[in-house]
């Protein structure tokens, strides 16, 4: 259908699923209940496509204030956009939240890997590693 406006995101999605450039994952450690950002170096000034998995999670328009899309109600209470659509912020953690995650703008990907822990379990290795 023409002139709607989803139809040039999914476009996107095959992008992102054979992108031949994309980076290797940057590791991001977050705890259950606090919030993490992911941060892009890609300052195109293009729309930002944001993924989790291979699910499309918010795209964003390169202007300041970022007008961003999101795809699912469900994404709009913990996931905010920030840095012109270039920084994704998810607050109140939860472990359902790991996995991975990226960001396609001009074709170029970059890739996040995300691991949640409990407060429990960073406290103990913290614990353990100040023994070393």
């Amino acid at each position: 259908m023409g002139g709607s406006t989803r139809a040039a995101p999914w476009g996107w999605i095959c992008v992102h699923c054979w992108d031949p450039g994309a980076s290797d994952p940057t590791e991001v450690i977050g705890v259950l209940g606090k919030s993490v950002t992911f941060h892009t170096p890609n300052t195109d000034a293009n729309p930002a496509l944001w993924f989790f998995g291979d699910k499309p999670i918010v795209t964003v328009a390169f202007e300041d204030p970022p007008q961003p899309i999101f795809y699912k109600d469900k994404f709009k209470t913990r996931f905010a956009v920030s840095e012109r659509g270039r920084a994704l912020k998810i607050s109140q953690l939860r472990m359902e939240d790991a996995g991975t995650y990226s960001v396609t703008i001009n074709g170029k990907r970059s890739n996040f890997t995300l691991q949640v822990f409990s407060r429990f379990w960073v406290s103990a290795v913290r614990a353990v590693l100040g023994r070393l």
